[in-house]
Order: structure tokens, then sequence, then C-alpha cells
């Protein structure tokens, strides 16, 4: 009896064409999963990675079953290398899930956390205290002062910052 290894690849479709795409494999295949995280903004959702999404199915590990696959209907291609890179596949698909409010719908903190623009205000109430630049325009500032959970919004013209 072989060991079949459930393995994830990671697929590129066709722009407006997932449904078709996962319909296709999934009456091909038995038991496979889709993972394809999105987000919400304005009330639509839209898919985080763009065309890409990530399939998990047993018979994967084997390159030619997957050429097999490569001229469904919705598809562009399979990324490859997916086998050396199932660790790392793995746990991004982990940390994309513990970011979701919902199933495949990505927090919309999840986006905040990773803003590396960090500042320090020189003047005004808030001064000498770090913030995290969350938004900016023409006359605001949106940020988040020291791990505060409250987003703040200042006006650009009454403060100095600093930008670290």
């Amino acid at each position: 009896m072989l060991n079949c290894i459930i393995m994830w690849i990671i697929a590129n479709y066709k722009p407006k064409e997932f449904l078709i795409f996962k319909n296709k494999i999934q009456n091909s295949l038995n038991n496979v999963q889709f993972y394809r995280p999105c987000y919400q903004k304005n009330k639509v959702i839209k898919a985080l990675l763009g065309n890409y999404c990530f399939i998990k199915h047993e018979n994967f590990e084997n390159q030619q079953f997957l050429k097999t696959l490569q001229y469904a209907k919705g598809l562009n291609y399979f990324l490859t290398n997916y086998k050396e890179s199932q660790n790392e596949i793995v746990d991004f698909i982990d940390f994309l899930k513990k970011n979701e409010q919902e199933p495949e719908i990505i927090s919309s903190d999840f986006f905040i956390n990773f803003l590396k623009i960090k500042g320090i205000f020189l003047s005004g109430i808030f001064k000498d205290l770090t913030f995290d630049l969350i938004r900016q325009n023409k006359k605001t500032l949106t940020v988040s002062i020291e791990d505060c959970l409250t987003p703040i919004t200042v006006n650009k013209h009454k403060v100095s910052v600093n930008f670290l």
C-alpha cells in the first residue's frame, strides 16, 4: 500500500473564473479542499491573493497526476516547487485562518497589524508618544498610538511628527 501525503498546491486561475475552475476540480477529485482567503471592502468581497488559491489533495504528491489537471477550465497554471514549500504553505494558511472573522474572510484588523510606518509626535497633546501610521491624506493622519486599539485622526497642520 502506498503512503499518500496530502499536499497543498497553489493555483493561478483566470480572472472571474474561480467558480468554474473550483467546480471542475471538485468534479474531478474526491476529498479536495480549497482555500481562497478574501477580505471585505465597502461590502464587496475581494480575493486577498488576487487570482491565486490553495488546493489540498492526497494525489498532489504525484506530478503526473497534477499534469492531468493542467488543462482544467479556468486554470492558468499551478505554481511549481510546492513540494519543497509545504511547511511554508501550511504555516501561511494557518496564519491567515487565525486572522479570519468568518470562514475565508480575513478580519480588517489583519491589515492594520502590518503597518510598519512608525512615528513620534514632536508637539501637541501627544508629544513624545510613538504611533503607527494607518492612513494619511493632505490634511490628516490616522494613527494608532502606542498599541491603543482605537485609531485617532489628527490634523497634520497642528502637530509636528517625525517618522522613524
